[in-house]
């Protein structure tokens, strides 16, 4: 059986990083992440959502994307798509491709803000074995 895969890696600045109150308490943060030339929107939850991130930090983000809708405060529509955190810490680019330096290193120096890579639990499929947001009424699909 073939299935697809919806992975991404991105390492970058963070530009801006909120942490916003749901109305069910669950912890939610949203950033955008400076990956080479682009903007990238990211959003997090529960532990990944707590962590001490500020703008000029440099990152992992790990996860999944997902398209989004939203209507803005002039009242056009737009389209988009964030990656849905999975794994969120500081860059490691460097040490995983086992070199010693380069950004992400830190031989020596002080340690980062913000702890080593959470990664959340996986998302329960519903009874059909589908990821949980396809059940999402508002998604055109």
């Amino acid at each position: 059986m073939n299935y697809d895969i919806n992975e991404i890696r991105i390492t970058g600045t963070v530009v801006f990083f909120n942490r916003i109150p749901t109305k069910t308490g669950k912890s939610m943060a949203t950033l955008f992440v400076r990956c080479w030339k682009q903007m990238v929107s990211v959003v997090a939850f529960d532990a990944l959502a707590e962590q001490t991130i500020h703008s000029g930090d440099r990152i992992e983000v790990k996860g999944y994307a997902q398209g989004k809708n939203y209507t803005g405060k002039d009242g056009i529509k737009h389209e988009g798509w964030q990656i849905v955190a999975k794994e969120l810490g500081p860059e490691t680019a460097a040490r995983d491709a086992g070199q010693g330096g380069g950004p992400g290193a830190n031989p020596g120096g002080d340690p980062p803000a913000y702890p080593e890579p959470v990664t959340a639990p996986p998302l329960a499929a519903d009874s059909k074995g589908r990821p949980p947001m396809l059940n999402d009424p508002s998604l055109p699909f």
